[in-house]
This record gives structure tokens, sequence and C-alpha cells, in this order.
């Protein structure tokens, strides 16, 4: 008589790990050091996959790797972004109006004589001097941005990896910019919502990055809950929350020195 042999079952086998279930998803072509295809046809593929798979984009998001190319992808979109915003600005939008007042001083100087360099040029030599700025601007935001970001999820007990991997994850979420390389002169002409106006655009935008941070954050969990889940959305939003915060004390300051003086002056 053969020996007993108690029925297999896998209820004490341990829950599978996140992260190896995670190994088998591509890496992020940008910074898949494997890539066949070059540096454009990489970030081609990537603009592609956070655009129609973000979650799978996400999980391929390998430990170890260097953030310098998630960085250098979100800083070119960005700054790219801007500058042909600003760009076309100085051309055709509302910028030349916002300008002409100081034109209009700067001639004056220069008609009595107290400005020896020509106005034109000095305000080519100021509009060059912005655009040169803007990289430099968007770097630093970025890593607010981040620091934001990961502060935040550290409180909320969010982030289970290294900083690096969601120092990328922000990097690539910057992809929801890429629509900034269009001006938005021709995005509102074409779009099939021509209602919206310039912030509509600028506001969907920001949703799909919000979204795109969320899920980020979320694949990249240990745990797929519904708690886990509104502490990634809580910490995509975390930014925009604290500048909410800090602009509603900078009022009730402002209107509490107002009333103070004005209680001075009436006393």
């Amino acid at each position: 008589m053969e020996p007993f042999e108690p029925p297999s079952s896998n209820m004490y086998e341990p829950r599978p790990n996140r992260r190896e279930a995670a190994s088998s998803m591509p890496e992020p072509p940008f910074e898949d050091p494997h890539r066949s295809s070059g540096l454009i046809g990489a970030a081609g593929q990537t603009l592609v996959q956070v655009y129609t798979n973000p979650f799978d984009f996400f999980r391929g998001i390998r430990d170890g790797r260097s953030p310098v190319p998630a960085v250098i992808w979100a800083t070119v979109i960005y700054a790219g972004g801007s500058i042909i915003q600003q760009i076309f600005s100085m051309m055709f939008g509302a910028q030349q109006a916002q300008m002409e007042p100081i034109k209009q001083m700067l001639e004056e100087m220069s008609g009595s004589g107290q400005l020896s360099i020509p106005v034109d040029d000095l305000m080519g030599a100021g509009q060059i001097l912005t655009l040169l700025m803007v990289p430099i601007i968007v770097f630093l935001a970025i890593f607010i941005f981040v620091l934001l970001h990961y502060v935040t999820a550290l409180i909320l007990g969010a982030a289970k990896r290294d900083f690096d991997v969601y120092l990328r994850v922000i990097g690539y979420a910057y992809t929801s910019f890429a629509p900034t390389f269009i001006p938005y002169q021709f995005l509102i002409a074409f779009s099939p919502l021509m209602s919206i106006p310039v912030s509509g655009i600028g506001f969907l935008i920001f949703i799909h990055y919000t979204a795109l941070v969320t899920i980020g954050f979320y694949v990249n969990g240990e745990e797929e809950s519904s708690m886990h889940l509104f502490k990634s959305i809580f910490v995509a939003l975390a930014p925009i929350l604290i500048c909410c915060c800090l602009g509603i004390g900078m009022v009730i300051m402002f209107s509490a020195m107002i009333g103070a003086a004005g209680a001075g002056m009436g006393g």
C-alpha cells in the first residue's frame, strides 16, 4: 500500500513578487542599454509606449539604472516645448502687447540720451536671454516637483523602492508635455475641442501628467490595493496642493496685514 500523500495546495505559497513579475516587461526604450534602434527611434518608441500603454511601460523600470536619461528626457520635452511656445508668443502672441510699454519706455530713454544702445538690439538681447534661461528654470522646476512628489510619498509610505526609480517615473511622466512642441495657436485651430482656450489645453496636459505619475507610483509599489492607489493619487497631486495651500496662506497673511494697517490708520 502506497504511503499517504497530502493533496498539493498553494494556499501557503508566498504571494508573487511584483518586481519579479515586472522584470519580464521591456525596459523603457530610451534607457535600455540593449536597444537596437538609434536614439531617435528609442525616443519615438518611448513616446508611443507612454501614451498607449503606461502601465506596462512603468512596470518595466528596473532597479540600478541611471536616472540621467529620464532627466534629459524630461528637460528636453519641457524646455523644448516652453521655448517653442515662447518664440511663437514673441512673434504672434500676447507677449508683443505686454512688451510694448517697456519698448516705449526704452525709446523715451533713448530719445533723451539716457540710453546709448539701440532699442531693437536691447529688446532682442532680452528675448534671447529669456530663451536661454528657460532650460535652467525648467531643470530647477523638475527637481522641485520631484522632491515634492518623493517627500510626500515617503510621508505616506508609498515609496518602497529607491529614489532613482521614482525620479525616472516622474521624468517619463513629463512626456505629457510633448504636445507643447506644437504651438498652442495650431492646437486650438485644429483640435476638435476648439472652444477650449489655451489654459484649457494646459489643464488637459496637467491631468495627463497627474495620471502618469499616479500610474508610475502605483505599479512600482509593493502591492496593488485601493489604499496604495489613493496614496499614489495624493502623491501625484502633492505639488499643486502644496502650491494652493501656500497661495491661500499668503492671501490670508496679506489680508491680515492690510486689515491691521487699516485699523491702525483708523485709530
